[in-house]
């Protein structure tokens, strides 16, 4: 089914529209754009930005952790590499692919920030995960993930997001500079 899927989405969803915008899309899961967003946030923000921007990148080593550590030990090569016919629109240097990388540090992001704020009470989970999903999307798409990639790689960054809120809030509370804004 994992490879049905991978083709569905690869094969069968081909179309100009996609290969034009989710080649910059899938970006949004890469470690220099996420940083780059946690800096922005760090340097223009107030307070409470200064300490989403500082979890949001304590949750971005915590997944760059789990998933060096898992790639190798699960050594699932890259869909490019052992299926026939794949629309393989980026180039990729790393040769496992389980779990995505890009997939759990845009899913870690996503928690971070979506569990950080609210608009009108309403908290911006939604709108982050579906900006997570995207990026899954986009690995399967580009031909560089498999599905159960994306899954796992989404359940690593909701953890590692989750964890980082935690110690980050454990943090702040106990250098005495929390604020109650959590």
């Amino acid at each position: 089914m994992n490879i049905s899927i991978f083709y569905l989405i690869n094969n069968n969803l081909n179309n100009y529209f996609l290969n034009l915008i989710l080649p910059y899309l899938t970006n949004l899961g890469s470690i220099a754009v996420l940083l780059l967003i946690c800096v922005v946030l760090y340097v223009t923000g107030g307070k409470k930005e200064k300490k989403v921007a500082l979890i949001a990148i304590l949750g971005l080593d915590i997944a760059s952790l789990i998933v060096s550590l898992i790639k190798p030990i699960v050594g699932e090569l890259r869909p490019f590499l052992v299926l026939q016919n794949v629309n393989l629109l980026v180039q990729e240097n790393g040769i496992y692919s389980f779990p995505s990388g890009h997939t759990s540090l845009a899913f870690t992001v996503a928690t971070i920030l979506g569990l950080s704020y609210k608009f009108k009470n309403i908290s911006l989970i939604y709108i982050t995960l579906a900006i997570a999903a995207v990026v899954g999307f986009s690995r399967i798409y580009l031909g560089v993930h498999y599905p159960i990639d994306v899954l796992g790689g989404s359940g690593v960054g909701v953890l590692s997001g989750f964890v980082a809120l935690k110690l980050g809030d454990y943090v702040f509370k106990n250098l005495g500079v929390y604020n109650g804004n959590y």
